[in-house]
């Protein structure tokens, strides 16, 4: 079975159209028929569409085809995401409103002197030090001017 097969069920279980499912994500209505390979760019747009399905029953037919509450999925936009760091449940992550210009290093000579501006909270999230606002396009389109860098 193709991954757009999968697709096709997972729409009738969610009772949403092949039509409507192809025109809010403006793919062409031909795709749900004869797509054996799915790129990761429409694969991220099903993911946030079908947010309840599972990726990996989508892509290889494994596992259930709805999440579990429980589940952590990392979105498949998370190119910097690491599996070497162990998950914890709830975390408060200290947000410190710090300036980086040409580098990083700059930014933690004065570390210990910097106070927190508020803290975020991100369930299942890898273990972080310490959260700050990106400023500038340098890094556009992968870090845009106002992320939150963890």
């Amino acid at each position: 079975m193709k991954a757009t097969d999968r697709i096709n069920i997972l729409l009738e279980h969610f009772d949403i159209t092949p039509y409507k499912f192809c025109k809010d994500l403006e793919f062409s209505t031909g795709f749900l028929r004869g797509s054996r390979h799915i790129g990761t760019d429409k694969l991220d747009k099903i993911l946030k569409y079908l947010d309840k399905a599972n990726p990996l029953w989508i892509i290889s037919g494994e596992g259930d085809m709805i999440k579990s509450s429980t589940e952590v999925v990392p979105s498949s936009n998370s190119i910097l995401s690491s599996k070497v760091d162990p998950i914890i449940d709830s975390q408060l992550i200290p947000l410190y409103e710090v300036e980086a210009i040409a580098g990083i290093v700059p930014v933690f000579q004065d570390f210990n002197e910097k106070e927190p501006i508020d803290y975020l909270s991100i369930p299942h999230a890898p273990k972080c030090d310490g959260a700050m606002y990106a400023s500038g396009d340098s890094m556009y389109p992968l870090i845009k001017s106002g992320d939150i860098l963890e």
